[in-house]
């Protein structure tokens, strides 16, 4: 579990944030290790993409965060964490990013450029990992949400197949969607309870940041973090449906910005 509060503390009085390490040789390793093998063809023989090691990456990650408070280096473990430890791990990297962005938005790194008007531009990019399809996108679409006794893990991807949304990969029987939504209300309470905790937290904290990069840069700028939202969103819904009804909340009376509003915009 990710200790916030200690990586929302000031690196040095004299300079919040530490230093900017994207040279130094273990920002580099990173970055290196982000990559992990892509496919490779020769002639009829395909190898197949090695995901990244995310127990490398956490850990790169991790020594790293300890002496820069770097958004990349946050994109870096959220990515990690919801490889290694699910939705859990999601909701902490993605709380996190919302914290930094809160709490020090004035020297978190990258920053932003004082030669050209304090330019967003690197700070933005930093982020783009958040709405892009390839990388954490596909990587939540495809991560267990909670593993169903007979039915084993259950992914967005699943819930997809079992509507209809996608058809099942070849040789595989599509699951219904009636038979995951039993087993989710058979499942121990405590783990649906804590799964929907989790989700609820995650998609407030993905909410926040894109209201947060509105007020701070303008929308024309800002990323536009709808799909993770909705995906979120999804998960959360899925999560609240196997919560006995006495503990199920009530749905939010607005989607688009009511858990933002809670979340000031002034940094450190």
């Amino acid at each position: 579990m990710l200790n916030i509060d200690a990586l929302l503390q000031e690196v040095d009085p004299a300079n919040p944030c530490g230093p900017n390490l994207e040279y130094d040789p273990a920002f580099l390793e990173l970055e290196q290790a982000l990559q992990g093998k892509p496919e490779v063809q020769y002639g009829d023989t395909i190898t197949p993409a090695v995901p990244p090691d995310w127990k490398h990456v956490q850990r790169l990650a991790s020594e790293l965060l300890d002496r820069s408070r770097d958004l990349r280096l946050a994109v870096a473990m959220l990515r990690a964490q919801l490889a290694l430890q699910g939705m859990t791990g999601c909701a902490d990297g993605l709380r996190l990013i919302e914290c930094l962005l809160v709490q020090r938005w004035d020297s978190v790194h990258p920053q932003l450029d004082p030669d050209d008007d304090n330019d967003p531009m690197l700070r933005i990019n930093s982020l783009a990992v958040l709405a892009d399809g390839a990388t954490l996108l596909r990587e939540l679409k495809e991560a267990p949400l909670i593993v169903l006794p007979a039915l084993g893990p259950v992914s967005l991807r699943t819930l997809d197949i079992a509507s209809g949304e996608v058809p099942p990969p070849e040789g595989e029987a599509k699951i219904e969607l009636s038979s995951i939504e039993a087993a989710l209300r058979d499942a121990d309470p405590e783990r649906v309870q804590a799964l929907s905790a989790a989700l609820s937290q995650a998609h407030d904290s993905a909410v926040n940041i894109e209201a947060l990069l509105v007020r701070q840069v303008g929308s024309s700028q800002a990323l536009n973090l709808d799909v993770l939202v909705k995906y979120l969103r999804r998960a959360r819904d899925f999560a609240n449906a196997g919560l006995p009804e006495a503990e199920a909340p009530a749905p939010a009376a607005d989607e688009s910005g009511g858990a933002a509003a809670a979340a000031p915009a002034d940094g450190a």
